[in-house]
């Protein structure tokens, strides 16, 4: 199990946004005026226009398969709070190289990182990729925006078909 936001980090400075628009950084982030717009979770697949992201409830466990979720927000707040708990059926081989803010439970099954982002273009998000010896079975990420708006994301990890 590892994340990939910088992978998504790069895909986006190919696109030209700027790094700051992304970066996490540390402010007042409430906003009283913030509404979420909606919420998807899906697997990221590469076209010959780059990389697609496609709304699903499966993840094929796959090595190097990413996925991941986004939240459109409607909000001018430069910054928002951001928690994600991502829950597993069992522990993982592995979680990756852990980031500062990012703590994992003493049963090794829930990862858990907080931190204040830049909405781009209204949107927050988060990527993990698909790492030898991950679980298959029920996976469950839940994201709470501002310490009040929560979206929950149920999703499985199966073996592809054969």
């Amino acid at each position: 199990m590892k994340p990939f936001t910088t992978l998504l980090l790069g895909v986006f400075l190919g696109l030209g946004i700027p790094a700051t628009a992304l970066a996490t950084m540390t402010a007042p982030w409430y906003d009283d005026q913030l509404t979420m717009v909606r919420a998807e979770f899906g697997i990221y697949t590469m076209t010959p226009k780059g990389e697609r992201f496609i709304p699903t409830k499966t993840v094929p466990l796959i090595e190097g398969q990413n996925y991941g979720w986004r939240i459109f927000l409607k909000t001018k707040a430069p910054l928002v709070h951001v928690r994600e708990a991502f829950t597993l059926p069992t522990p993982p081989v592995t979680w990756g190289e852990c980031s500062s803010d990012q703590t994992i439970s003493e049963d090794s099954r829930i990862s858990t990182v907080e931190h204040d982002v830049a909405p781009y273009q209204g949107v927050v998000f988060n990527g993990w990729s698909v790492a030898k010896g991950d679980p298959s079975g029920h996976h469950t990420i839940r994201v709470i925006i501002n310490h009040r708006y929560e979206t929950v994301f149920e999703f499985e990890v199966q073996p592809p078909l054969p």
